[in-house]
């Protein structure tokens, strides 16, 4: 009972060490697109270069495709409207925003914010 006490807690731990503090990452959104397989790329002010948010077909990441919709509106609305988002990463420790990695290899997303205030 003892190992099986110890397992689990090493594997807990070390299920929490996959991901370093929360990363927050704000800005404009200067582009985004939508590729075939359903992948929805973001050019956030923060990284100036595109990251994978989630996949608009299916689940990837944990994110499923009815919340992948929502923030691609939010994305969408911020382009259209000038506004700023917020997007909270869980990434590796030591990530910054402008150290993010691009494309399909960019950390998970925890949540997106469509900011009420103005792009300056």
């Amino acid at each position: 009972m003892k190992k099986l006490l110890i397992a689990l807690l090493i594997t807990v731990a070390s299920s929490k060490a996959v991901y370093g503090a929360n990363l927050y990452c704000v800005g404009e959104i200067t582009n985004l697109y939508v590729t075939s397989s359903g992948n929805l790329n973001v050019r956030g002010t923060w990284r100036n270069n595109y990251t994978r948010i989630c996949n608009l077909k299916g689940t990837v990441n944990d994110i499923d495709a009815l919340t992948c919709s929502v923030w691609s509106s939010y994305f969408t609305a911020a382009i259209n409207n000038k506004k700023q988002v917020r997007v909270k990463y869980l990434p590796a420790a030591g990530v910054t925003c402008a150290t993010l990695a691009t494309y399909n290899d960019a950390p998970k997303v925890n949540y997106v914010m469509l900011e009420s205030e103005d792009v300056l």
